[in-house]
């Protein structure tokens, strides 16, 4: 995996969770590390296998609420 570093950034999130006792957090990061891992490993094989990944279609940022109110064209990226 070229870019398994993701899974040791979300274990170290994990392990301050732990230590701080937030419980819930750290039962949304293990399941974010199983979530990467499988896309890691579905990545590889599609790699291997000759198939090309997917074209990322902008480099824009991703919405993490999406468009809540306001026009069609104005886009809401969380909390400032």
């Amino acid at each position: 995996m070229a870019e398994d570093w993701i899974i040791d950034v979300l274990a170290d999130l994990r392990q301050y969770a732990i230590r701080n006792y937030h419980m819930r957090l750290a039962e949304q990061l293990d399941d974010a590390i199983l979530v990467a891992a499988t896309e890691l490993r579905a990545a590889d094989s599609a790699l291997e296998s000759g198939l090309q990944p997917p074209k990322r279609r902008s480099e824009a940022p991703i919405p993490l609420f999406g468009a809540l109110s306001g026009p069609a064209d104005e886009k809401i990226f969380g909390p400032a």
